[in-house]
């Protein structure tokens, strides 16, 4: 270091840094290095950036180090107490969302509709879909209504227990009993999920990542 440094004056002394908090000390990559005059130290603060031994290096004076250090403790205290904050003050969970039973249609051979979409599946429920689950290319769907009317539309739609999507017929069903639970407790799930993935920052109702508002 000092012979590359001699370059912009003459070197007292050259001190590396040590990573303290790493078991054996390593060197980190730094260094405090004394000139004999200003001049020096000027000449060199102005070759900042410049590459020596093939690396870039950064250069600054005493002051500038100094300056720039404070900042970036400033900086990791406030990262620090933020997180200490919000590891002591957790914000309170979302409500959870009230389960309406009697509201869901599951739609069984899909597959055998040639294009089938979620637009289908609300066109063909009428008013008050509250939400379509449903890919293309996967053999089940389901639609959730605005109420308790499951039964209602079922009768309409798929009086024998089948619904017609672009002439195919399709099996149409309402969901009860434990396959209900097992589809509320499905989409709890994937939203607590979401939330985990995206910080605790989502709100809002049980939507999967394949459900799309009607």
């Amino acid at each position: 270091i000092k012979a590359a440094l001699e370059k912009f004056g003459k070197v007292e002394t050259v001190r590396a840094l040590r990573n303290l908090s790493q078991d054996g000390r390593l060197l980190d990559g730094s260094a405090f290095a004394v000139f004999e005059d200003a001049a020096g130290v000027e000449a060199a603060v102005e070759c900042n950036g410049c590459v020596i031994g093939g690396r870039k290096i950064a250069i600054a004076g005493m002051a500038d180090w100094f300056e720039r250090l404070q900042k970036k403790r400033a900086s990791m205290k406030k990262k620090r107490e933020k997180q200490e904050d919000a590891k002591a003050n957790p914000p309170p969970p979302p409500p959870k969302k009230e389960v309406v039973l009697g509201c869901v249609l599951k739609f069984e051979g899909l597959t055998k509709v040639e294009g089938a979409s979620r637009e289908d599946l609300k066109e063909l429920c009428g008013d008050g879909v509250s939400y379509v689950e449903y890919e293309r290319g996967l053999d089940e769907g389901y639609v959730r209504l605005d109420g308790p009317r499951a039964a209602a539309v079922a009768e309409k739609i798929a009086p024998a227990g089948e619904a017609t999507i672009r002439d195919v017929k399709c099996a149409c069903t309402v969901l009860g009993g434990d396959a209900e639970q097992e589809y509320w407790k499905r989409l709890a799930e994937a939203a607590a999920n979401s939330r985990k993935r995206q910080g605790g920052g989502r709100r809002g109702g049980y939507r999967g990542k394949k459900q799309r508002k009607g």
